[in-house]
């Protein structure tokens, strides 16, 4: 007969224990939920993009090249229904190479906006 001190001989045999109830299990699934989206929060505010940068002319004249903010979105709108057009690279040698049946996607599946993209592509 073990006592309470004496461990179970392996922790994947004990039988003995209750498992928790619903109520410990909720209180752990939103904590749990709570601390995710605190940190989903905290890396949105991390994200690197234009955004970070439409408050300060300087870095925009360092990084993209245009005197200010301004100018860079109005270059970006006119260069815009143009870039919604544009096929990758890769995607344009898989054109080349078949029938013509596959149908041209674009950049519409990437995880930047067409801004941010354009601004990487100036730094």
């Amino acid at each position: 007969m073990l006592s309470e001190e004496t461990p179970p001989p392996h922790p994947d045999h004990e039988y003995a224990a209750l498992p928790p109830s619903l109520q410990d299990l909720l209180e752990e699934a939103r904590k749990t939920i709570a601390d995710q989206e605190i940190l989903i929060a905290e890396l949105q505010q991390q994200l690197f993009g234009v955004s970070n940068f439409q408050s300060d002319d300087k870095r925009i004249s360092f990084y993209a090249g245009f005197p200010d903010y301004a100018t860079f979105k109005a270059v970006f709108m006119a260069l815009q229904p143009t870039a919604e057009n544009m096929v990758g690279w890769s995607q344009a040698q898989r054109l080349k190479h078949t029938s013509g049946e596959v149908i041209r996607q674009g950049f519409s599946a990437s995880k930047l906006s067409t801004m941010d993209q354009f601004f990487l592509l100036l730094l």
